[in-house]
């Protein structure tokens, strides 16, 4: 074999061993990350100094750096659920008590979290519960107010100035709170009228400077002093040209226009002038007082 020959073999067979120490290591390295890909993921484990949320679901609030989040703790340790990003975080049970909910602020702005860590409203003004009686939720963003059902549905829009769950208390009877009612009073264009929680109708338009309610009808007034009345369900009972107006009830109505005072039945279409002085025609019991003088519902002058 001439040396040219003999260099020849010798540089083919360097090559074969090159390839064949480079085919192994890639087999080496496939079955390594092979058995790594099969390995369940590893739990995210914080630090930080943590309180007691919910001792029974493992769920502790951390606060890491003067920032809170929320963790839960297992035999492996200690989890994230919430990032430790918020400048507070508060929670409540929620849907009849069967889980809890936390609400996630900073910077102005107002998340809402599941148990799971799940976000459920994101980036609000504000988001808080109606109140302690009721699963709706108050949202805030624009500027503007509006109402969510338990299940995060719209019952009011975010387009009211400001919500409220009292009337204002009647110069002639009770104030009417709404959280025992499912209604609300609304103001939009800085008018004022009333909400049905149950399907978000406006029953009284926001149209309004005043609004009272006053044995089962709800008493408007509009900029011109002029009164009128709306039942429960949104029906315009008496329009809006009253200069006063009382009731006994959603049928029977004291009202006043111009010169006369008049009982209106709404059920019997029956009217009865009674006298001219409306700026004390007041509802006592089941009597009205007109000026001096006293009357019954059906508009016998008493005395």
């Amino acid at each position: 074999m001439n040396a040219s020959l003999k260099n020849f073999c010798f540089a083919l067979s360097g090559i074969v061993i090159l390839l064949l120490f480079a085919c192994s290591r890639n087999k080496t390295e496939n079955r390594s990350q092979s058995s790594d890909s099969g390995r369940p993921p590893q739990t995210e484990t914080v630090s930080g100094r943590t309180s007691t949320v919910s001792s029974a679901r493992g769920l502790y609030l951390i606060e890491q750096n003067g920032r809170y989040g929320l963790v839960k703790k297992d035999g492996n340790g200690q989890k994230a659920i919430i990032p430790a990003e918020y400048d507070k975080l508060d929670w409540r049970n929620w849907k009849s008590g069967s889980s809890l909910y936390f609400f996630a602020s900073k910077n102005g702005r107002t998340s809402l979290f599941a148990e799971d860590g799940s976000v459920l409203l994101a980036d609000y003004e504000e988001i808080g519960f109606e109140n302690n009686g009721t699963d709706f939720i108050r949202i805030k963003t624009k500027g503007k107010y509006g109402i969510l059902s338990p299940d995060l549905q719209t019952i009011l829009p975010p387009e009211y100035e400001k919500l409220s769950n009292w009337v204002n208390v009647s110069a002639h009877g009770l104030g009417f709170g709404f959280e025992n009612t499912g209604y609300m009073l609304v103001f939009k264009n800085r008018r004022l009228g009333i909400a049905r929680l149950s399907d978000g109708k406006l029953v009284v338009p926001a149209a309004f400077d005043d609004i009272n309610y006053h044995n089962g009808v709800f008493i408007v007034e509009d900029n011109r002093a002029r009164f009128g009345a709306y039942s429960l369900n949104g029906d315009e009972l008496l329009p809006v040209r009253w200069q006063a107006l009382n009731n006994w009830n959603p049928e029977v109505f004291a009202v006043c226009d111009n010169d006369k005072c008049i009982i209106k039945n709404l059920k019997t279409g029956q009217e009865t002038v009674v006298g001219t002085s409306f700026r004390r025609l007041r509802v006592y019991g089941a009597y009205l007082l007109s000026g001096s003088a006293v009357y019954d519902q059906s508009g016998h002058k008493l005395c």
